[in-house]
């Protein structure tokens, strides 16, 4: 007799003697135990932004793929084995790195695609992908947004492993996974000092090109005295304003401020 098994555990068959000679007592009836295993994949995104920022500001979204269970999870040569959707208002995107933890086996190959290259996909390429169980894999991109509002990973499509349900897994209600970015609108000063402190002004930067680079829109630069041993590219609608104490208190033409690169390219 065959058995096909719906669900992960351990499986009881009892079978009872009903004919009409027995042996001898506790001869009535037998029984035996199949355990039946199967894979759970997981999967978990985050952000390394604590699910905040503002605009000039990139951040990483991060996929952990888990296989949780206790079997292998097996795709075949061009199934998907990932899939995100990520928002596509106001965003662009970067990448889609993989790297393989522990207990996967084959070519895992993730890429950008969809009409606005938002779409991480992640398909076994060229044979067979097995996700042994604890087997873990990670993908991320880097993302950066144009418009300050809330960035909902998925928005409006899915993301999530096994997203055509390939696997028969013992739960397939954790195959999904979702995370958040609020972005601000850009703050109108920023702040450059050679130690990084800024007297607690904030954004605060140790070098002027790393303020220019981070400048959004039209702000104010403010940049203490100080030495900066940097060649600058000023390429930004940024204004630049030196003569700063370094607690951004008072402003003095007469504040030292020395760039110790070749040029300062405006």
């Amino acid at each position: 007799m065959d058995v096909t098994a719906s669900s992960a555990g351990s499986k009881t068959n009892t079978a009872e003697n009903i004919g009409s000679a027995e042996t001898g007592p506790g001869d009535d009836d037998a029984s035996a135990d199949l355990l039946v295993t199967a894979p759970d994949l997981v999967a978990e995104k985050s952000n390394d932004v604590d699910g905040s920022t503002q605009l000039g500001y990139s951040w990483t979204w991060q996929i952990v793929v888990e296989n949780t269970g206790d079997a292998s999870a097996v795709f075949d040569d061009g199934e998907t084995v990932f899939i995100d959707e990520m928002p596509t208002s106001g965003m662009s995107y970067e990448g889609a790195n993989v790297s393989i933890e522990t207990g996967v086996a084959g070519n895992l190959s993730c890429a950008l695609g969809g009409n606005f290259d938002n779409v991480i996909q992640c398909v076994a390429d060229g044979g067979q992908v097995q996700i042994d169980s604890v087997g873990k894999f990670t993908v991320t991109t880097t993302a950066t947004p144009s418009t300050a509002e809330t960035k909902n990973n998925p928005d409006g499509g899915v993301c999530e492993v096994d997203p055509d349900t390939i696997i028969v897994e013992s739960d397939e209600t954790n195959n999904s996974c979702s995370d958040p970015v609020v972005v601000g609108e850009a703050p109108d000063d920023y702040y450059v000092e050679p130690l990084g402190v800024c007297g607690g002004n904030t954004p605060c930067f140790s070098t002027i090109q790393d303020a220019i680079d981070a400048a959004f829109g039209s702000p104010t630069i403010h940049v203490a005295e100080g030495d900066y041993p940097e060649n600058v590219v000023h390429d930004a609608d940024a204004l630049l304003e030196f003569g700063w104490d370094p607690d951004f208190t008072s402003q003095s033409p007469a504040t030292p401020v020395n760039l110790l690169g070749p040029d300062l390219a405006l």
